[in-house]
C-alpha cells in the first residue's frame, strides 16, 4: 500500500529538491579513482592471502572499465595511510579493501 493512501499518517511525505550551486554541464567524465589493498591476518593458523591473485582478480574484473587503479601492496594500515595522504584530499572515489581471517570462540587462542 503506498504511503500516501494510508489514513493514519504520522509523517507527512514531503519532497525536497536540492539546488546545486555548481555547474554540472562543464564537468567531464573521468576514470574512477580506485584504491585497492588486500590484507591478511598475522595469525599462523590462517592460510596467507594470495595478494597477487587478489590483485589479478580485480584487474581481470575491471579490465574493460575506465579506472585509475592504485594498489597498496604492503597490506599495512600505516602504509595505506601514507599512500592516501600522498594524494590530494578527496582524490579517491573508491576504497576496495580485501581480507580474510578466522573467528575464534571464547577461550580459543
Amino acid at each position: 500500500m503506498p504511503l500516501i493512501e494510508r489514513q493514519n499518517l504520522s509523517v507527512l511525505p514531503v519532497r525536497y529538491v536540492q539546488q546545486r550551486k555548481t555547474q554540472v554541464i562543464g564537468m567531464q567524465n573521468r576514470p574512477l579513482r580506485l584504491l585497492f589493498m588486500a590484507t591478511s591476518p598475522e595469525d599462523p593458523r590462517v592460510p596467507p592471502l594470495g595478494f597477487e591473485q587478489e590483485e589479478a582478480n580485480i584487474l581481470q574484473a575491471t579490465k574493460d572499465q575506465p579506472l585509475a587503479l592504485i594498489v597498496e601492496e604492503s597490506g599495512s594500515v600505516a602504509e595505506l595511510a601514507n599512500l592516501v595522504q600522498s594524494y590530494p584530499e578527496d582524490y579517491f572515489d573508491i576504497f576496495h579493501l580485501t581480507g580474510h581471517g578466522i573467528i575464534l570462540r571464547r577461550g580459543q587462542v
